[in-house]
């Protein structure tokens, strides 16, 4: 009797234990969800949809470190746009 007590009792923890594990995988998916969110934020600019400087600099040293790793050459073009008129 006290055997099957026992195992009852154990299949009890165990089922407890997977709701708790389902439970912290749908909060990990929700978090990342948020975080894929906020980096979106982060590196986008709300009014035009491209990336900010944020990004840019971020890439940059990516950019940098791969290229010290490998033999290749990269170059860097940076405009500013701001009250740019055609005449």
């Amino acid at each position: 009797m006290a055997l099957i007590a026992l195992v009852v009792l154990f299949n009890i923890y165990a089922v407890h234990q997977q709701i708790l594990i389902k439970r912290l995988r749908r909060q990990l998916a929700e978090k990342r969800g948020h975080s894929r969110i906020l980096r979106n934020l982060a590196m986008i600019d709300p009014l035009t949809g491209l990336y900010n400087r944020r990004f840019a600099e971020q890439r940059l040293s990516s950019e940098v470190s791969r290229s010290s790793r490998k033999p290749n050459h990269f170059c860097i073009l940076l405009m500013d746009l701001n009250d740019c008129q055609a005449n």
